[in-house]
């Protein structure tokens, strides 16, 4: 797998460092919105009656429709 990365990769088209931090930054903020619009529809169904559970491994926050916060000292 490593040789076939080596011989396939191309560092002149490979994105920077800090556009790349960018990029997974918002890639996981979009993942834990749909995770908390999912979570809001398996609560939905849960309230009209449904037997319906929560993937084994949705973010928690998304589960329990929290947000967390940090601040700087």
């Amino acid at each position: 797998m490593n040789e076939l990365i080596e011989t396939n990769s191309d560092d002149t088209a490979a994105l920077p460092a800090d556009e790349r931090e960018k990029q997974l930054a918002q890639i996981e903020a979009d993942k834990l919105m749909t995770e908390r619009k999912e979570a809001a529809l398996v609560q939905a169904a849960q309230a009209a009656g449904e037997a319906v559970e929560h993937r084994h491994d949705i973010s928690v926050l998304a589960a329990l429709q929290l947000e967390l916060v940090t601040q700087s000292r």
